[in-house]
């Protein structure tokens, strides 16, 4: 199969702007597939509903004409692929021979909608944003992670990996936030894609999970098209930490996280830097 041009890979941390990239890219360019595909289903340790052969996927990618987006929250190392020589391989080649978009996200606001996104799924959350961020990260058996590497220890490996990896073009949540519309000219240019006329701003879907799903549901049965991708929003709101982390939180983080992000020249490092 030729692997040239044949998708275009979107890497993230969890809770970092992920779908709202891919909706920007569906929705803003003209070279890409309807959908995207997760890659992480391909992952040994994948659910079995949710798993997929790499036959399968090379099957999937050779059926479309355009670009497919392909999403993974997999650390730059490929670490959710160990256990299956086949297809790191594959994945490898993948990204050697597409573009590879990295969304990062200012920490504090990431810790804050991991925070609410766990408590949803977990009874062993802690209350405090700094017990979080000390929490074990807890990714599978395939990550293989150090025993003792944190949840924001596990953030701040997973940006730097992708900063200093295989990344072609690096974007911010919050440059999409605050400055859509030069966020969109970016990708444009530095990908080389061909951009619609008409820059369309994509809303977020409703977050409670019930609405969120029967609204996807209806539009199906009507035959609308799916705006956004996004399954467990929350406020999509850029500084939204403020609201709930203490003093305390914040300092934990600027100690451990703070040099990195001015590093790698986080549009809110300044902010930070003052806090």
């Amino acid at each position: 199969m030729n692997l040239e041009n044949k998708c275009i890979i979107v890497a993230s941390h969890r809770r970092s702007g992920t779908h709202w990239l891919i909706d920007t890219l569906r929705n803003n360019f003209h070279d890409f597939a309807p959908g995207y595909f997760n890659l992480d289903r391909l992952a040994p340790h994948s659910s079995a509903n949710d798993f997929v052969d790499l036959t399968s996927f090379q099957e999937i990618l050779a059926g479309h004409d355009k670009m497919l987006i392909l999403k993974t929250h997999t650390s730059q190392d490929l670490a959710s692929f160990r256990g299956n020589d086949d297809v790191n391989r594959f994945i490898r080649k993948l990204i050697r021979r597409n573009n590879v978009i990295y969304i990062w996200r200012n920490g504090l606001d990431v810790m804050n909608s991991l925070h609410h996104y766990l408590k949803k799924f977990q009874d062993d959350v802690p209350e405090s944003y700094t017990g979080l961020m000390k929490m074990k990260e807890d990714l599978g058996e395939s990550a293989r992670l150090p025993a003792d590497m944190s949840r924001l220890d596990y953030w701040m490996a997973h940006v730097r990996g992708w900063h200093e990896g295989a990344a072609r073009t690096i974007i911010t949540y919050e440059e999409l936030y605050f400055d859509y519309e030069a966020a969109v000219n970016r990708l444009a240019a530095e990908l080389d894609l061909v951009r619609k006329q008409n820059i369309s701003r994509i809303p977020l879907p409703p977050a409670n999970r019930l609405v969120n799903k029967a609204q996807r549901v209806i539009n199906r049965v009507l035959g609308f098209r799916q705006i956004s991708s996004a399954v467990v929003p929350r406020k999509g709101t850029a500084g939204s930490f403020a609201e709930e982390m203490t003093s305390d939180d914040i300092a934990f983080f600027k100690q451990k996280a703070g040099p990195m992000m001015q590093e790698f020249g986080h549009p809110f490092q300044k902010q930070l830097l003052a806090l």
